[in-house]
């Protein structure tokens, strides 16, 4: 059984994936997208946006971070943009890498773009938005948060892995780019190397050291989590 990003171990890829909605190896995006970029069909389009989404909205999240969970209307308004530059973008994309890979790219790129946006507008506004960094525990705990198949109805176990999840949350916003989404695309998504390396745009070699140096900060971290109580 693969772990969480919070058990840094291990890479942990699926535990967030939705069936039907992102699927890179069932060999349906080329199709897709070749009948949206030749034919303009909008159905392929939206089923393209359908089979993506909630990817887009975990990359976003994890991104922004904590300005996301103080404003939950970030994340949307981050994956709304990122629809509209697919749109054109999609004439781009030669299949040399998955599909995943270009859209994580697109959606990474289109986050932080929006972050930055965000960051100087709040700044002339005079907004602390850095007060609470990694402390809060709202929705941002969703982009770690496993299947919950061997903890259904057991109250103990599931409150445990929702407590690891809001900690994987806090734990990553520690992070800056690109070290963030490169630990986060690895441990939490499962991209090879070669995908991340793609959605972040650096080489396979320079990926696997940023994520040996971000794993042995993580694991750090959370011992010194677990030392202050784990939240409790």
């Amino acid at each position: 059984m693969r772990g969480t990003i919070a058990d840094p171990g291990e890479p942990c890829g699926g535990a967030n994936a939705v069936p039907g909605v992102s699927g890179p190896g069932d060999g349906a995006d080329p199709a897709l997208v070749e009948a949206w970029v030749f034919g303009r069909d909008e159905s392929a389009f939206a089923r393209l946006a359908v089979r993506h989404a909630a990817l887009m909205r975990r990359i976003a999240a994890s991104v922004a971070g904590q300005a996301a969970r103080r404003d939950p209307g970030l994340v949307e308004d981050i994956v709304q943009e990122a629809l509209i530059r697919l749109v054109d973008a999609l004439g781009r994309w030669r299949g040399d890498a998955p599909l995943v890979s270009f859209i994580a790219a697109l959606t990474r790129k289109t986050a932080l773009g929006e972050f930055r946006k965000l960051r100087r507008r709040r700044a002339r506004e005079g907004d602390d938005w850095t007060a609470g960094q990694g402390t809060d525990p709202s929705s941002g705990a969703d982009r770690f948060r496993p299947e919950n198949r061997h903890g259904e109805g057991d109250p103990a176990r599931v409150f445990e892995r929702e407590e690891l999840a809001r900690a994987a949350a806090a734990l990553l916003d520690l992070f800056r780019e690109p070290d963030r989404s490169v630990l986060y695309l690895r441990d939490a998504e499962g991209f090879t190397y070669a995908e991340i390396a793609a959605a972040v745009g650096l080489n396979e070699g320079t990926v696997k050291s940023k994520l040996a140096r971000a794993r042995m900060r993580l694991r750090t971290e959370f011992a010194r989590y677990e030392n202050q109580g784990g939240g409790t």
